[in-house]
C-alpha cells in the first residue's frame, strides 16, 4: 500500500477517533446527569417509604401499649400468654407512659437516636384501655398513673399518651433494600444529624449550599472522613414534625457510572492508527 495512502488512511481514521472521543465524554455527561435524575427519583422513593415506616411504627407502639398492660395484669387471660411471648415477667419493650392532660403542647422530637411523643393523642389506644375499666387502679403499674387511691376512674379524654421509638425504624427498609445511595441519614431542621450512629452529632450547613430542582429536592457537595459526597436532601413533615432526609452518593460512584462506555472499539481505533504510522 502507497505511503501516501496509509497517510490517507491514518488522517481519517484519526479524524474518526476524534469525534468518538467527543461522543465518548457527551456521553459520560449524559449518564452522569442521568445519574443525578436517578438519585432524585429515589430520594423521592425514600422519602414515601419512611412516610410508610412512620405509620407502622405508631401501631407497633399501639400493640405495645396492649402487651405492656397484659404483662402487668395478673387478673386478665391473656397475662399468661404474653408472658410467654416476651419471655419475661419485665417490660424491656419502649418506653410508654400515660399522662393526665396538662397545660403542655402536643410534641414530637428528635433527642438523640430517638423519636420522641410527647402528650400525644392517640383515641386507639386510649378507647382501648377503657375497655379494662375494672381494672384502673391497676394502671399505675404499667404507665405510672395516679389515680388518688383508686376513687377516680380511669376516661380516655383525660390523657395523653408518652413514647418514643428509635429513629432507625423510619429508615431500616430502605438500608436492607436499597443500594443506590452510599449514605442514608436522618437530620433536624437545624442540619444536625442523627442518624446513622457513625454521623451522629455532625452539623451540616445545609441552608446556605442548597441547589433546588424542580420537584422539590435539594442538592448539595459535602466531604465526610476526606469523601467527596452528592446529597439530596428532602423535608419530611410527620404530623407538623419536620425532619430531613439526606441521601449521599459518592463521587467515586458518579464518576464510575458516568464512564460506563464501551471504550473497545476506542482501543482498537488506537492500535490501528498506530500501526499504519509505525507499522
Amino acid at each position: 500500500m502507497p505511503k501516501t495512502t496509509n497517510w490517507t488512511l491514518g488522517i481519517t481514521l484519526l479524524v474518526i477517533l476524534g469525534v468518538l472521543m467527543i461522543s465518548l465524554i457527551n456521553q459520560s455527561k449524559k449518564n452522569r446527569r442521568e445519574m443525578e435524575l436517578r438519585a432524585e427519583q429515589n430520594l423521592l422513593l425514600v422519602k414515601g417509604n419512611i412516610e410508610e415506616s412512620y405509620s407502622s411504627a405508631l401501631e407497633e407502639i399501639r400493640e405495645e401499649y396492649k402487651l405492656k398492660f397484659f404483662l402487668s395484669q395478673a387478673k386478665v387471660p391473656q397475662h399468661k400468654f404474653v408472658t410467654k411471648l416476651l419471655q419475661s415477667n419485665q417490660w424491656n419493650g419502649s418506653p410508654l407512659s400515660l399522662v393526665r392532660k396538662n397545660d403542655e403542647q402536643s410534641s414530637i422530637s428528635l433527642i438523640d437516636d430517638q423519636l420522641v411523643f410527647k402528650n400525644y393523642y392517640e383515641p386507639k389506644t386510649l378507647n382501648w384501655l377503657n375497655d379494662y375499666a375494672e381494672y384502673d387502679y391497676e394502671l399505675n403499674i404499667p404507665f405510672g398513673v395516679d389515680f388518688k387511691n383508686n376513687r377516680e376512674k380511669y376516661e380516655p379524654e383525660n390523657y395523653l399518651l408518652n413514647f418514643s421509638f428509635p429513629i432507625k425504624k423510619l429508615v431500616v427498609r430502605d438500608e436492607v433494600y436499597n443500594t443506590f445511595f452510599d449514605e442514608l441519614m436522618l437530620l433536624d431542621t437545624a442540619g444536625l444529624i442523627h442518624y446513622p450512629p457513625k454521623w451522629a452529632g455532625i452539623r451540616l450547613n445545609v441552608e446556605d449550599t442548597l441547589t433546588v430542582k424542580k420537584n422539590g429536592t435539594q442538592v448539595m457537595d459535602m466531604s465526610l472522613l476526606n469523601r467527596t459526597y452528592k446529597s439530596y436532601i428532602t423535608d419530611i413533615q410527620l404530623e407538623g414534625f419536620n425532619v430531613k432526609v439526606l441521601a449521599a452518593i459518592t463521587e467515586e460512584t458518579l464518576e464510575q457510572s458516568a464512564y460506563k462506555v464501551n471504550h473497545k472499539l476506542l482501543v482498537l481505533l488506537l492500535l490501528l492508527v498506530v500501526f499504519l504510522f509505525f507499522g
